[in-house]
């Protein structure tokens, strides 16, 4: 009877664990028509007019900052003042200034909801590991990236690869 007590409590601890250890949460944006998953609730930061080019672009942002890790959607209007003629090529050039003078593991294309994307892992010379995706869809750039300041572990990597890949669209306004 002991051992059978025993089972059930380490059955019950091992649930338990294994439950907070998921605390991944499915966010979704309907301003922006996303979802995605984070670890906890992001702050929503409110559209900020950038300048790009001479042409005001208004970005809103969707943060989770965790000490050495981070979180981050960010949803850039690019107005008709500023044409993107070649979504891929603006991709590419995107993902050259973002990781330029770093050490690049992995930069493919990608396809996300049938919109052009760039996938990219890299180590900045500031010792910080990036997993990112650029998407541009409906004249708008989607840019979701995870940071970690110091070496990846590989804990880290696993939540990267799951931030950034949850990311789809939603029938929502894009």
């Amino acid at each position: 009877m002991r051992l059978a007590a025993l089972a059930f409590l380490l059955a019950a601890m091992l649930s338990a664990a294994a439950a907070a250890a998921d605390i991944w949460t499915k966010f979704i944006s309907e301003p922006d028509g996303f979802s995605i998953e984070f670890p906890y609730t992001p702050t929503v930061h409110e559209p900020l007019p950038l300048l790009v080019n001479n042409v005001t672009v208004s970005t809103r942002g969707y943060a989770l900052n965790m000490g050495k890790e981070s979180y981050l959607v960010s949803v850039s209007e690019y107005s008709n003042k500023l044409l993107i003629s070649n979504p891929q090529l603006f991709l590419d050039s995107l993902v050259r200034k973002q990781s330029q003078g770093a050490t690049v593991y992995f930069n493919s294309p990608v396809e996300v909801g049938g919109n052009p994307g760039r996938e990219v892992v890299f180590a900045a010379a500031d010792d910080e590991w990036i997993h990112a995706r650029d998407i541009y869809a409906s004249g708008k750039l989607y840019q979701v990236v995870f940071r970690e300041k110091g070496k990846a572990q590989s804990n880290a990597r696993e939540d990267a690869a799951r931030f950034v890949k949850s990311f789809r669209f939603t029938g929502g306004p894009r």
